[in-house]
């Protein structure tokens, strides 16, 4: 199931906006970052402040707005470019009216770079910190928390976010364990692919006649269908970036595609780029 966002975008004054940091970008931004996760965004989920100050979340009529709605149990999570974007940090009092807010409605705060599930003690902290520290503090901290994820990457640990078709995360244990209720349709892909060489197009329109919508409830598309073929944690592994250069390193994930079915259905992958089929439309049966 899909998750349902919030998008939240604010410029506390016009001088910010004219720097680069603008309404237009962070809406781009976010409702990119929201489709790559597979969030729901719809048209009035987008909560715009506009270029104010709103020193105070009582001033800024479009967060009371959001709160509101938080209270209501619309939302799953509320995505903003950063966590100064809610409130700054010389106002406890509106950091603890926020906190209380969504953890009481269970609602995960996002940024471009973190998941924040206050009701998961680690990330309450964090959180309540960031509350309290001052932007240079903020500062030194996320590239601390960046170095930080950077190492947890490579790793191989799961730092939140999209959780593949075919897994679950398991809190207590923090890896992607396999969900048996789902876990036969990657298979299947792989097989469609690897197997019996069906382009993405025909592999899609074979899911959407015998599983309607996705786990989600999207729809299948070629691009469903590329996104899980590319991905390695289905073998236990992930892609990192070490010094700019792409790496495969061990994941908390349980592999669920052969190692070898896997590569093939890279290289095939890789024979598509260099000789694309060209699209040929068929004539009404």
């Amino acid at each position: 199931m899909k998750l349902r966002c919030a998008v939240y975008i604010r410029v506390s004054t016009v001088q910010q906006e004219e720097k680069g940091f603008s309404l237009d970008w962070q809406r781009k931004n976010l409702l990119e970052i929201a489709k790559t996760n597979g969030w729901n965004v719809a048209k009035n989920d987008i909560y715009d402040e506009g270029s104010q100050s709103g020193a105070t979340i009582i001033e800024r009529l479009q967060f009371q707005k959001l709160l509101e709605n938080i209270k209501k149990q619309k939302y799953d999570i509320v995505l903003v470019s950063e966590l100064e974007r809610l409130s700054r940090a010389q106002y406890s009092k509106d950091w603890g009216i926020i906190g209380d807010t969504f953890r009481a409605h269970r609602v995960k705060v996002a940024t471009p770079y973190q998941i924040f599930d206050i009701n998961e003690v680690e990330d309450d902290f964090m959180f309540s910190l960031f509350g309290l520290l001052s932007k240079r503090e903020k500062q030194k901290l996320l590239l601390r928390c960046q170095r930080g994820r950077e190492e947890a990457k490579l790793k191989g640990r799961f730092l939140g976010g999209f959780v593949p078709l075919g897994y679950k995360y398991d809190r207590e244990t923090r890896t992607l364990k396999k969900d048996s209720a789902f876990s036969d349709l990657p298979q299947l892909i792989f097989d469609l692919r690897g197997h019996k060489e069906l382009s993405y197009r025909r592999i899609a329109r074979h899911l959407r006649k015998n599983f309607p919508v996705t786990v989600r409830n999207g729809n299948w598309t070629e691009k469903t269908v590329a996104r899980i073929l590319r991905n390695p944690t289905y073998i236990g592994k992930r892609w990192v970036s070490i010094q700019g250069t792409p790496k495969l390193v061990p994941f908390v994930s349980e592999p669920l595609i052969d190692e070898k079915l896997f590569w093939k259905v890279q290289e095939l992958e890789e024979k598509r780029r260099i000789h694309p089929v060209p699209y040929r439309k068929y004539p009404a049966a």
